[in-house]
């Protein structure tokens, strides 16, 4: 029987996706955690995800196609740190008709301010 000790790191889907696991960038910098993920859930489509990179409120979407690997410990982005300072503050939207936050969902876990 193959036993896969918990600390290991595995793939992980973007359903699963935890709040604030660690974000890394391209360059290896750890450039903020996980504060939404964003996406269809009937369809089944990944749109991407928010990172809060440091207070409440500096936050930034990083696509779906710049997510390079999500795993229980960390999400790979193909983003530098720079980059990803660069990117326009991310505003939630709550109620728009776009991607909504599937954060949790299926975990029962609320994302936190």
């Amino acid at each position: 029987m193959n036993v896969v000790p918990e600390d290991e790191e595995r793939p992980r889907s973007w359903r699963a996706v935890i709040p604030d696991t660690p974000v890394v960038s391209a360059d290896e910098q750890e450039v903020g955690t996980v504060r939404e993920v964003l996406g269809w859930d009937q369809e089944d489509i990944f749109h991407g995800i928010v990172v809060r990179l440091g207070a409440p409120g500096d936050d930034r979407l990083i696509p779906a196609d710049k997510v390079k690997e999500i795993t229980n410990h960390r999400i790979v982005i193909s983003l530098a740190a720079e980059e990803v300072r660069e990117l326009t503050q991310h505003q939630s939207q709550e109620n728009a008709t776009g991607p909504v936050n599937v954060l949790g969902r299926y975990l029962n876990i609320e994302s936190s301010e």
